[in-house]
């Protein structure tokens, strides 16, 4: 538990750096679009959100994750990263 919380205020604050919300804004807004009225990150920070995210959580996220539309939110973007740290661990499991 105590590392879900580390993982998402990580996550918080790489998007609050390239959107200039505090963190606690970030955790309040978890559904609003990052790029919608409420937060209004401009789209080259998503950009740059991507990329701090593949590197800090060590993960990579798939072209299909981005056409589906699931890199829109924290909330879209914590459930990448859940999901990519579940199939890693699925991976070590079956080693």
């Amino acid at each position: 538990m105590q590392n879900t919380m580390i993982t998402k205020i990580m996550l918080a604050d790489i998007i609050s750096r390239r959107c200039r919300l505090q963190l606690e804004e970030i955790l309040s807004l978890q559904e609003e679009s990052l790029l919608g009225p409420k937060i209004r990150m401009p789209a080259r920070e998503l950009l740059h959100v991507f990329f701090d995210v593949e590197k800090s959580f060590e993960i990579r996220i798939s072209e299909s994750d981005i056409a589906k539309g699931r890199f829109k939110s924290f909330a879209d973007i914590w459930t990448i990263i859940e999901e990519e740290h579940m199939d890693c661990k699925r991976k070590k499991d079956i080693s």
